[in-house]
């Protein structure tokens, strides 16, 4: 199934920039409570909490 594309905007002019795209499922899980075990060797992003 084919994911429709934003349309990019130069000034007034639409750009055609065709490229393929592949929709793919994905599960979300909720982290909040687990959150500080996430890091950027592990699992490619971590968290950060404010100062």
């Amino acid at each position: 199934m084919a994911v429709p594309q934003t349309p990019v905007y130069v000034g007034n002019s639409q750009i055609d920039n065709p490229r393929p795209t592949t929709a793919t499922p994905v599960m979300v899980a909720d982290i909040t409570s687990s959150d500080a075990t996430f890091n950027l060797d592990t699992h490619g992003f971590q968290y950060r909490t404010p100062p």
